[in-house]
């Protein structure tokens, strides 16, 4: 039940702060490190164990790196449908 609320906190802290930098013009990425910075131990330690978070987050970088992988292929898919279709030079 701890996990949940962890990342409840951590959600809601990070669309407050994306939602505050991006009326200062800073970028998204920023703000969410930014919240995972506050939100961590170091910090503030809103969030103190760290273990269940850190199993997820390596889920979505392996998640997000799939994800990048599969649309390079369909892009260079694309491409080769293109060269075979004589629409690509």
């Amino acid at each position: 039940m701890e996990l949940l609320r962890d990342l409840v906190i951590v959600f809601a802290a990070a669309v407050l702060v994306v939602a505050v930098l991006r009326r200062l013009g800073v970028p998204t990425i920023a703000g969410l490190i930014a919240t995972g910075i506050l939100a961590g131990p170091g910090a503030l330690g809103i969030v103190r164990d760290t273990t269940d978070i850190e199993r997820l987050a390596e889920v979505g970088v392996v998640r997000a790196g799939a994800t990048q992988v599969i649309s390079m292929e369909l892009e260079g898919a694309n491409r080769v449908a293109d060269w075979v279709a004589g629409r690509l030079e």
